[in-house]
């Protein structure tokens, strides 16, 4: 591998629709990089038999919250029911399996607890929580009260290593520059990666 980031977050466009994930994912990991695959997780059951589950690779499913009856893709009614399949499915496997919850400016904190209790009840390894404006643009007043939000559901999750791990990703997700990582927190550095049909995050 080129790059000697210890974490890629393989996003963007779903990654299960690309016929020869499975193989790049594979790769990654045995180059010796932990591996974040994101996915809205409607096609995770039909391709879950494609992977391995391997203690590099997170499969991770992405959940908009407010929005418990459709994916952040907009998909129709009905997807989040696959996803949840998909993650029982992956459970069963043997895959670690992580939430990422995108918090908007319109987030009601109930409902970012709602999906915490879910992902809690389906037994997952790990959450990452990240901002996005939503329909809202970059004034002030709305940036702050996303941060604030963003930083209250951190403190959701309940575990230092993954609160951390969403403070220094969430920026990058957002397209801005990386977070001070708290004291204690290891450094980690993260930039884009895009492609000509999809864009990927890596952090290292």
């Amino acid at each position: 591998m080129r790059h000697r980031s210890p974490v890629i977050w393989i996003g963007g466009s779903e990654p299960l629709c690309h016929p020869g994930i499975a193989h790049l994912v594979r790769a990654i990991a045995q180059s010796g990089h932990f591996v974040f695959l994101e996915t809205a997780g409607t096609l995770l059951r039909r391709r879950i038999h494609e992977f391995q589950p391997v203690s590099r690779l997170f499969l991770t499913v992405r959940l908009e919250s407010g929005a418990p009856h459709r994916t952040s893709s907009g998909l129709r009614r009905g997807a989040s029911e696959l996803a949840m399949e998909g993650i029982r499915a992956a459970k069963l496997s043997g895959f670690l399996i992580c939430v990422h919850v995108r918090v908007t400016p319109e987030t009601e904190m109930s409902d970012a607890a709602g999906l915490f209790h879910l992902a809690h009840s389906l037994d997952v390894d790990g959450f990452v929580i990240s901002p996005t404006r939503g329909e809202s643009n970059s004034a002030f007043p709305a940036a702050q009260d996303l941060s604030q939000k963003s930083t209250e559901s951190r403190k959701r999750i309940g575990n230092f290593w993954w609160e951390s791990f969403s403070q220094l990703a969430g920026p990058v997700l957002l397209g801005e520059p990386p977070s001070v990582p708290a004291a204690g927190a290891s450094a980690v550095h993260l930039e884009h990666e895009a492609r000509a049909d999809e864009e990927g995050i890596k952090a290292g």
